[in-house]
């Protein structure tokens, strides 16, 4: 994830999970908080915990919303503000801090974890347009302006759709960097070795 400030701007860098600087965090969350972790939120934390490593750094007074670089590029490309920060809800499985289910923030995560709820970003869906290219981006980039900008979502659930997994019981084999057997379900059957994800199309 990414922190931004009100004018959309980075103020982190890019904060992958294969950072190990929030391992201290991620076992914290883990270790106190795990079950209701899986249980609300359908996997463990692979970028919520860093909120809590960014609280106790310099940069987190500038920090205005933390976001996911597909959002990032989609706000640039159609001049949102901080205030305009969204994620979809592809994303919301690795937070830690949401109710899956419900593709909403967990009230109960938020404030057991000691996460600021100002700094997370609205929940949009993944097929809402949030903008149109603007005059700037053209300027920049020679794309048209006025070119509708969806939220999008994941790479995972894309390459789904792109798959075609698009009804219960479709199964997909990825081998890239990530090694995923995944398979299309109505029901949430998330435990210690099973993540489950919001469908980018359904999203339910």
């Amino acid at each position: 994830m990414i922190g931004i400030d009100r004018k959309y701007e980075p103020v982190t860098y890019y904060d992958t999970c294969l950072d190990t600087r929030g391992a201290e965090e991620s076992d914290y969350v883990l270790r106190n908080f795990g079950d209701l972790v899986l249980e609300k939120n359908g996997s463990c934390s692979v970028w919520g915990h860093k909120l809590l490593y960014w609280k106790k750094r310099n940069e987190w007074e500038m920090i205005h919303k933390f976001i996911m670089p597909a959002a990032y590029v989609a706000g640039k490309l159609a001049g949102l503000s901080g205030d305009e920060a969204y994620i979809d809800p592809s994303f919301l499985c690795f937070s830690a801090l949401s109710d899956l289910r419900k593709s909403e923030w967990c009230e109960e995560l938020i404030r057991r974890l000691g996460v600021d709820e100002r700094k997370l970003p609205k929940i949009r869906k993944s097929t809402e347009i949030i903008g149109e290219t603007t005059r700037k981006v053209s300027e920049e980039t020679d794309l048209p302006t006025g070119i509708p900008v969806c939220a999008g979502c994941g790479d995972v659930t894309a390459g789904y759709v792109g798959a075609g997994i698009l009804k219960p019981g479709d199964m997909v084999d990825i081998s890239g960097t990530a090694n995923i057997l995944a398979v299309n379900s109505t029901d949430f059957g998330f435990n210690e070795y099973v993540a489950c994800m919001k469908s980018p199309i359904t999203e339910s």
